[in-house]
């Protein structure tokens, strides 16, 4: 095979003439329409591995182009997988390349009557085998022989957009500022906690002559722009211009939805498989299901944040909309898709009272879109399946504290110093398992640090959730409330335990915290020796060697634990240091592992860099002044633990810290949404002061 190098020649030579370094930057789903190059080899990752390989190098041009081009090819490849399935997804149709699918008369004549379980079992699996049959066939007619699987790492840059990151750094480097700046842009829309990208973009606009509003998002998706062009028409009075608006931003909506459920099943990692077959099948399907799960946030967005109102919104103009424009039936339909994403909105039960009380309005024509119940019914469905795959977990590992088996392994001496001590067996697998699990579903970059990604070293990612986030994003269905369970478990579990050691009168939580940090592609080891300086948690580690205990410190935080979540990485070993920096006593993280002191100058600490792979851990930080409890973690105790009724926005406001966003690109007119009319009233249009009856 060719030298990496040798292969970028060749490739650069050949899509030379479709893609320069110069030209105007193109939407990216413009480019998903071309196939890079018809040599099997040229994949989006070979052609990526090479691009990194000049961009290392400073060959920037080259890399510019090969980079562009991998991008170019992963698209392509994207969707040519996702109309596969599209194609293959119905039993009536057509296989692509001249086979049939089970037609409805053969289906009935085999098994027609069949109702015992291992009968309807086999007939799921026939269809299955049919639908694989259709999908291999159409990629074989697509791809030939070219290579399909790729290496998790490279599949998560792609989809986290880390190319791109590398192409507005290229582009700089290489003189175009301007194309520097839009990628960076639409890099930035979808990692709003990036503070090194938002610097990179007034640098390029301050010193490349551009003007921010020819910024613009090359991923910007269909909906949105059908969406902001309804509500431009909306506010306009265009009622009959906003109504097909809206609806095609809705269809875009759905079909964004079940693409990203085919992407999902495109690729599976199961890890290892069970012994039993249906077992083996339930492991599977949980990979998929844990992917699919992220597709509702990940299709309701605008300017590449999540909005969760967002199809509600768009019902709630169309009602209005509808009625304004005398399309009474659509306006009740639309009345009735409100409801079924808000069922207790006192205004859109009135307005669908008053529609009733109309002449020729009946409980038929009241009926929610059908695709909007199949959607929200997928949903439901997706989250049963996740709930109950917690339930089999626990079930392997035996329902027992696992507390009960924790071990005190080192303390003082073995550790070389005082206040200090490693207990093993406070966790187990399943519940490590559920931790991870929770950050990979609803943790956030940056989160914990002020929103930045990479708090203290360059070549590592940060990842996490606060313990309140955490309740907050399960009541609002984004994750299992089990998952949350798990993580106050755990954490009161290590509470109490850091409380009995010490022989405290009582411990309080100053902060609970879940993260994982990340090691990023990085040639310069030399870089890589921290990945959490030498300090203390609670006074300024001056370089004489004294610590003052005085704010910004956290001065109260009197006691902190870690609880290691896994070890299947290189690198990231905690350590206890002498105020020199240099290390008192080495600790390996493992599952259930959990390190815990004193603070103070006497147990200074920091964390070895991560080398290679994830390092996730439940950070925790104690007072022994109850005036200092962390508000997050006494309304989830409240809420989960004592079972008691919590006020939601006391849970908001007490996570509000963590739910600033630094990048402020949206279209404000786009939230306007009709306001509540008073109990007389029916619907009227928002941006009038009038009180204009239907």
């Amino acid at each position: 095979m060719f030298a990496l190098v040798g292969v970028g020649l060749l490739l650069i030579c050949q899509i030379n003439q479709c893609l320069s370094s110069g030209d105007e930057p193109r939407h990216l789903d413009e480019l998903s329409s071309e196939r890079v190059s018809s040599n099997s080899l040229y994949t989006f990752d070979y052609i990526y591995e090479s691009g990194l390989n000049y961009y290392t190098k400073g060959k920037w041009h080259e890399a510019v182009q090969l980079l562009l081009s991998s991008v170019q090819d992963y698209f392509w490849f994207k969707k040519q997988v996702l109309q596969c399935r599209k194609e293959c997804r119905s039993s009536e149709q057509a296989t692509p390349g001249g086979g049939v699918r089970l037609s409805r008369q053969l289906y009935t004549s085999l098994f027609l009557g069949l109702t015992d379980q291992r009968s309807l079992e086999l007939t799921s699996v026939l269809q299955l085998f049919k639908r694989a049959e259709c999908i291999q066939r159409c990629k074989r007619l697509l791809f030939g022989s070219r290579p399909e699987k790729v290496t998790a790492d490279i599949r998560e840059a792609f989809e986290t957009l880390l190319p791109l990151n590398y192409l507005q750094h290229a582009f700089y480097k290489s003189g175009d500022l301007r194309s520097a700046a839009i990628y960076a842009y639409t890099l930035a829309l979808r990692h709003r906690n990036d503070t090194e990208i938002q610097k990179a973009i007034s640098f390029y606009i301050e010193n490349g002559g551009i003007n921010s509003n020819e910024l613009r998002d090359l991923l910007v998706p269909k909906h949105e722009v059908f969406y902001f062009d309804a509500v431009k028409a909306y506010q306009n009075d265009m009622f009959e211009e906003a109504i097909p608006l809206f609806e095609s931003s809705v269809k875009e909506l759905f079909t964004q939805f079940e693409e990203c459920l085919d992407w999902c099943e495109s690729e599976v990692n199961a890890g290892d498989s069970q012994p039993e077959l249906i077992l083996t099948l339930a492991q599977n399907w949980f990979h998929v299901v844990e992917c699919q799960r992220t597709c509702e946030r990940k299709s309701m967005q605008l300017g590449g944040e999540e909005d969760e109102s967002l199809l509600a919104n768009i019902y709630h103009h169309l009602q209005f909309a509808a009625w304004k424009a005398s399309k009474l039936k659509k306006a009740c339909r639309y009345a009735s898709d409100y409801l079924l994403l808000r069922p207790d909105d006192e205004v859109m039960k009135k307005n669908k009272n008053y529609y009733l009380g109309l002449e020729g309005i009946t409980e038929d024509l009241m009926k929610p879109s059908e695709n909007l119940v199949e959607y929200l019914n997928i949903i439901r469905m997706l989250k049963a399946i996740s709930d109950m795959q917690l339930d089999l977990a626990g079930q392997e590992d035996e329902e027992r504290d696992p507390s009960q088996d924790a071990l005190v392994v080192l303390e003082n001496k073995a550790l070389n110093g005082s206040d200090r001590f490693v207990a093993d067996g406070l966790a187990n697998r399943v519940s490590c398992g559920q931790l991870m699990r929770l950050v990979k579903d609803a943790g956030r970059p940056g989160d914990g640090y002020n929103g930045t990604h990479r708090p203290f070293t360059e070549t590592e990612i940060f990842r996490g959730i606060s313990i309140g986030r955490a309740l907050k994003v399960a009541l609002m269905g984004k994750t299992s409330l089990a998952l949350v369970d798990a993580f106050i478990g755990l954490a009161e579990r290590s509470r109490q335990f850091v409380q009995d050691y010490f022989r405290l009168p009582e411990l309080y939580f100053s902060f609970a915290h879940t993260v994982c940090r990340e090691a990023l592609k990085n040639d310069n080891p030399e870089s890589m020796k921290l990945s959490h300086p030498v300090h203390s948690d609670n006074c300024i580690l001056k370089s004489d060697g004294t610590c003052l205990r005085e704010p910004p410190a956290f001065v109260h935080r009197d006691y902190s634990a870690i609880l290691y979540l896994n070890e299947d990485f290189d690198g990231g070993e905690f350590f206890f240091a002498h105020p020199n920096g240099t290390e008192q006593a080495t600790i390996k993280p493992m599952c259930g592992r959990l390190v815990a002191f004193k603070n103070g100058v006497g147990n200074l600490h920091g964390v070895r860099a991560v080398q290679g792979g994830q390092r996730c851990a439940m950070a925790l930080w104690f007072t022994v002044n109850e005036s200092q409890r962390d508000k997050e973690e006494e309304l989830v105790h409240r809420a989960l633990i004592q079972r008691e009724e919590i006020d939601f926005d006391d849970l908001i406001q007490a996570t509000s810290y963590y739910e600033t966003a630094s990048v402020e690109t949206r279209d404000k007119s786009a939230d306007e949404q009709p306001r509540d009319q008073s109990a007389d009233e029916p619907p009227r249009d928002s941006s009038s002061e009038s009180k204009d009856e239907l």
